[in-house]
This record gives C-alpha cells, sequence and structure tokens, in this order.
C-alpha cells in the first residue's frame, strides 16, 4: 500500500464502515458508470485515512484495519467490471480522529 498524494479535496464516493452488513457495492458500481461516462480510461484510487497524530499503535491498527477495508472496496470494482490494474489502493494521512472509511477518488 502507498501513500496517496495529490487528491481532489472530494472523493467520488465515501464508504462508512459503521454497519457490518451494509452492501457498497450498488454505489461503486453507480459512481464507475458516472465516472466512465466522462473519461471512459478512469482510474481510481481506493483510500483509507490513517491518524497522523495517533499514538503508533492506533496508526498500526487504523493502517491494519484499511488494508482490509481498502481491499474489500476494491474488490467491488471488480464485481463493476472494472480491471484492476485501474484501481490504485493506499493511505491518507488524517490529522485528526477520521471514522473508519475508504474514500474513493478518480482521475
Amino acid at each position: 500500500m502507498a501513500r496517496a498524494k495529490n487528491l481532489p479535496a472530494l472523493p467520488l464516493v465515501t464508504v462508512r464502515f459503521n454497519d457490518p452488513d451494509a452492501d457498497f457495492r450498488p454505489a461503486i458500481a453507480q459512481a464507475v458508470e458516472a465516472a466512465q461516462a466522462l473519461k471512459r480510461d478512469v482510474e481510481f484510487d481506493v483510500v483509507a485515512p490513517i491518524p497522523t497524530t495517533a499514538r503508533q499503535e492506533a496508526q498500526d491498527a487504523a493502517a491494519a484495519q484499511g488494508a482490509i477495508d481498502t481491499a474489500r472496496v476494491a474488490e467491488a470494482f471488480g464485481y463493476a467490471g472494472v480491471l484492476l490494474d485501474r484501481v490504485h489502493v493506499g493511505f491518507r494521512g488524517d490529522p485528526g480522529n477520521p471514522p473508519r472509511e475508504v474514500l474513493v477518488y478518480a482521475r
């Protein structure tokens, strides 16, 4: 996983993990369709926020959970028909206390 740089101000989709039974695949499919309508060869950054001011143990725990969460979201892109070489997974530093979520950006 890489640290994401130069991301747009707003994500295309935010996937929150407060409900373990929530199915985010339809939202990903809809976002893919909209993004591909604007740019056929669009690529996606799937990013988990990591608290940069937290203790190291909290950062490590967030990174471990973020790796699992981003993998689940990246898998949804495959279900939506996106070639996985167009999906880039990484982390983004957040100086606050970010919720457990994954942000998806289009480029």
